[in-house]
């Protein structure tokens, strides 16, 4: 399915977002994802700490490479978190499309 069929339809996304996420590769790809992630983010920790003399100069490159390195894990569990977060705003404008439909009926005879 291509991305412009995705958009054409809400139910289409819905559909495939659902199967996204149900389908054992994506948990691979998020353990994956998230494990080498963790992975250098320690390794980059432990680089802008170093063994050097903490001058002052030191203390501001590492201090840079820590919210370089913060900013890019929080970026990536931004788009690991985003199937699922698209997928429960589908569903809630699906449900409220639905009770507003539901709502606006009168019963027969009136």
């Amino acid at each position: 399915m291509a991305t412009s069929d995705l958009t054409d339809s809400p139910a289409a996304t819905i559909e495939a977002l659902s199967d996204l996420l149900q389908h054992p590769g994506w948990a691979e790809f998020v353990n994956h994802a998230t494990k080498t992630w963790d992975d250098q983010f320690n390794r980059r920790v432990m680089e802008a700490i170093g063994t050097k003399a903490l001058s002052l100069e030191h203390l501001q490159l590492a201090q840079s490479r820590l919210q370089q390195a913060a900013a890019i894990k929080e970026e990536l569990r931004t788009l690991l978190r985003w199937p699922k977060e698209r997928l429960d705003a589908l569903l809630a404008g699906q449900r409220k499309d639905d009770a507003v439909a539901v709502q606006g009926r009168r019963p027969l005879g009136l």
